[in-house]
């Protein structure tokens, strides 16, 4: 089945004051933000699994073709045969408290859960990715690392096809006129399946080409 959900039951510290920009924020905030992040969280995820013709850096989705733009996305998927496009997103209920907390003027909660938030959302593709890599391996394959639109020249208004792609639709993502996903804590990506053992799976701040990145390490 392509849903995916459950709770999460941690998030790291680490990364979530990484994601904030806020390493000398009081510790009893961290952990109570980080606490109320796992509660407000509602992990849920959908994804598809397609035929990927490599030559021409295409999808094969029902009879049709989604070409995807970029250099940088097809030099990824190099050599894969496969597509897993996935979209994940932890819910609106965490978002309001986010904005609940920056109205009573609780600024270091409100940053701390917001970044909460994005790490619980990352964990969640995490969680996701380690399902699509079960199904994977059974069939012969590894995976790539994920890959969204945004990244290097892989255009933004890939968002549209890569939303439908991977039926975030139905666990309520959309999209807003600027293309931006909403719940806002949401993520969408391309995973490559190869029959190759590549090193593209680690997930690293040196291999992504992207300079203006808040959160690269």
């Amino acid at each position: 089945m392509p849903m995916f959900g459950g709770p999460l039951t941690s998030l790291n510290e680490k990364e979530v004051r990484r994601y904030a920009r806020a390493e000398k924020i009081a510790k009893e905030i961290v952990d109570r933000a980080i606490a109320d992040a796992i509660v407000f969280a509602v992990p849920t995820g959908f994804y598809q699994i397609f035929d990927y013709d490599d030559k021409n850096g295409i999808i094969m989705f029902e009879n049709n073709e989604v070409a995807l733009k970029g250099k940088d996305i097809r030099k990824h998927l190099g050599a894969c045969e496969k597509a897993a496009v996935l979209a994940v997103t932890v819910g609106d209920i965490i978002e309001e408290e986010i904005s609940d907390a920056s109205k009573r003027g609780d600024y270091a909660y409100s940053l701390i859960l917001d970044a909460a938030a994005t790490e619980a959302v990352e964990e969640t593709a995490n969680n996701l990715e380690k399902v699509i890599n079960l199904n994977a391996k059974k069939e012969g394959y590894y995976l790539t690392s994920r890959f969204s639109p945004g990244y290097g020249d892989f255009p933004i208004e890939a968002q549209r096809d890569i939303l439908t792609l991977s039926g975030g639709g139905k666990i309520g993502i959309d999209l807003t006129e600027s293309l931006m996903l909403t719940p806002r804590k949401s993520v969408t990506a391309i995973i490559g399946f190869t029959r190759n053992c590549r090193s593209t799976n680690k997930k690293d701040c040196k291999n992504c080409n992207k300079k203006d990145c808040l959160y690269k390490k």
